[in-house]
């Protein structure tokens, strides 16, 4: 049983990595077609929030989330916090 356990938490971390680095693809390619990617990532703490809040275009917040778009610069400065992000898939 606990192999079994095991194996379905590394299935499960696998394909969350997998959804990841599909999301980051997807922005990178949205920044290359675009120059910007537009994207959410959930509400952070109050001194993380207080720097995104000068560094991204926020566009606006609903249910935790924040929606911002990003240029290149502030993109890649954007994943230096380790926040997960979902790009908006149909904008």
């Amino acid at each position: 049983m606990r192999h079994f356990t095991l194996g379905i938490l590394l299935v499960l971390a696998t394909s969350f990595v997998m959804a990841q680095d599909a999301d980051l693809e997807f922005a990178q390619q949205k920044l290359i077609e675009r120059g910007e990617v537009y994207f959410t990532f959930p509400v952070a703490s109050n001194s993380i929030m207080h720097n995104l809040l000068r560094e991204l275009s926020i566009d606006g917040f609903e249910d935790e989330l924040v929606y911002a778009y990003a240029n290149a610069a502030e993109f890649e400065n954007f994943l230096t916090y380790g926040i997960e992000f979902t790009p908006v898939y149909d904008y």
